[in-house]
């Protein structure tokens, strides 16, 4: 699903690396601020590299510990128990 947000704001909670959870407002195909170098997700299907908006840097997220998102009127919802 977030693969299909063409461009658009989007929002997401899922578990840092750390074990606290994340809530972030991103879009994906922000390519304003790159400044060469690698993608470090590149080789791994669980990462995916967005721009954090409130942040004003790139983040990624593991989507194997994804909660939430929300996209317009796509809404995804995983409660962990």
């Amino acid at each position: 699903m977030i693969q299909e947000t063409n461009g658009k704001f989007f929002t997401v909670n899922f578990v840092k690396k750390n074990g606290n959870n994340r809530h972030m407002v991103a879009r994906l195909g922000v390519k304003k601020y790159l400044k060469g170098g690698e993608n470090p997700a590149k080789n791994q299907d669980n990462l995916i590299v967005v721009f954090d908006i409130q942040k004003g840097a790139y983040r990624m997220i593991n989507l194997d510990t994804l909660i939430s998102f929300k996209c317009g009127k796509k809404i995804y919802n995983h409660y962990c128990k």
